[in-house]
């Protein structure tokens, strides 16, 4: 017997473009997501059984922590103020403070605590070793919300108890419990990133992509083809003094949804030590997650999110790395955004372009992000006429409404041109027996100013 489809709605994107290589009423949140299981011990008990965490604010983060210290177990080492223990450490009999679960320190490894979490299952790790990332998670989740994005992170769900919790197995399930589980539209993140990357050991082609990468990438693919695709933030591997494109390692084939940056930032530690030792190592990849959520919050998803006004970096002391402009060059080439510090106007991103290919324009950010936004508004639309009658009336009520949202971004600056086509045109009786509904919607978005040129004559 012949599968009979299930009614659907499909906008497909069509790149027509190419080009030379080289607050408000449209306001919608825009939110950050990551996979990052090391940190499911602040998570409660029901968010365990779900494999994920909403948080909202960098105050739900840090409460989280004070509320995992009135469950430590393990972790009193003669001082009864748990909280400053998993913040900044112990200070042992031989006067030496080890760095905490978060930690004063950003040394390799800091020392591991066994404690009982937030949710009351059994005890947990927090440490930072070769299988445990609780550190860097931590930060790399507090960096992003710093620029006032949410954010959702997943991780393994525990699953759920009782009859409906149970499988014909008897084993517990939970609706997350891998990255490609995460990989879903019903969880409302707009941005993915990468909460955990490290340069070290890398030369040329022996460099292994880093897990969490990998995530980014797996979770980017699955979504890319649905009605809500999301942008993947990732870091760039570097090595040696950038001085061939075999130092940066990314990954292969072009891909308009993944935008790379390189390098890191160094940040003040939980207790605002500014010691060069107790200073914080974050990769820009949270940063630049975090920029492109500030930008769409602030402004329009059409606005570029470079430069010293929307692309600043926050919560800066310096960059890691101090790029020439001939290394900046070379990132660029390959489609990666440099971080730049310029005297008198702090840390800011220096570049806006995505992983497309150099000609399509969809290699501009703002171009690919106001695509998914244009997207995101039509689909309520489509689901408004989807098990209509497929007449004048239909097609009128949404060509109405496409024009008038398109109008509206034209309005602010986000398209130059656009047009709607929805009657017998595109829709004959042929597709109206089919069941079908068609909509040409074509946009040109205008893309933001790369190159600066200033004649200056003295007369």
């Amino acid at each position: 017997m012949a599968i009979r489809p299930r009614p659907s709605i499909s906008i497909r994107l069509s790149d027509d473009s190419f080009i030379v290589p080289p607050g408000s009423l449209f306001q919608t949140e825009t939110v950050a997501g990551c996979w990052a299981p090391d940190v499911s011990v602040l998570a409660t008990a029901s968010e365990i059984q779900n494999g994920f965490m909403r948080i909202e604010s960098q105050g739900d983060w840090f409460s989280r922590v004070k509320t995992l210290a009135e469950y430590a177990s393990g972790v009193t080492e003669g001082n009864s103020d748990r909280f400053n223990i998993i913040m900044s450490g112990i200070s042992g009999s031989n006067g030496v403070t080890t760095g905490g679960a978060i930690g004063l320190l950003n040394g390799s490894y800091g020392t591991t605590y066994t404690i009982n979490p937030i949710s009351g299952a059994s005890g947990a790790t927090l440490e930072f070793s070769a299988t445990n990332k609780f550190r860097p998670y931590w930060w790399a989740i507090q960096n992003v919300l710093t620029y006032g994005a949410p954010v959702v992170v997943g991780f393994d769900g525990q699953g759920f108890t009782g009859q409906l919790g149970e499988n014909p197995g008897g084993s517990l399930v939970s609706p997350l419990s891998t990255v490609s589980d995460f990989a879903s539209t019903a969880f409302g993140y707009d941005v993915v990133f990468q909460p955990f990357h490290t340069d070290a050991g890398w030369s040329g082609s022996s460099y292994t992509q880093p897990v969490d990468r990998a995530n980014v990438l797996t979770i980017v693919s699955e979504l890319e083809s649905s009605e809500s695709p999301v942008i993947g933030i990732i870091n760039a591997g570097l090595t040696g003094n950038l001085s061939a494109d075999a130092n940066i390692d990314l990954p292969s084939g072009a891909d308009e949804y993944i935008i790379a940056t390189a390098g890191f930032k160094n940040h003040l530690n939980s207790t605002a030590n500014t010691t060069t030792a107790s200073l914080i190592s974050t990769p820009l990849c949270t940063d630049l997650a975090g920029i492109i959520c500030r930008n769409d919050n602030n402004n329009f998803p059409w606005t570029s999110p470079a430069g010293p006004q929307r692309g600043q970096v926050l919560n800066s002391v310096s960059l890691s790395r101090k790029l020439s402009t001939s290394q900046q060059d070379r990132l660029y080439s390959l489609n990666v955004n440099p971080f730049i510090s310029v005297k008198g106007s702090g840390s800011f991103l220096f570049g806006d372009i995505t992983n497309a290919a150099d000609t399509s324009s969809l290699i501009a950010i703002n171009v690919i992000r106001t695509i998914i936004y244009i997207k995101s508004q039509l689909l309520p639309l489509a689901n408004a006429v989807l098990f209509e009658f497929n007449n004048e009336q239909s097609r009128n009520l949404f060509t109405l409404q496409a024009e008038g949202l398109l109008s509206r971004i034209q309005s602010q600056g986000g398209l130059t041109e656009f047009s709607v086509v929805c009657d017998e045109t595109n829709n004959p009786q042929q597709v109206v027996d089919s069941k079908t509904f068609v909509a040409d919607v074509r946009v040109k978005i205008p893309g933001s100013i790369n190159y600066i040129t200033i004649n200056l004559t003295n007369t």
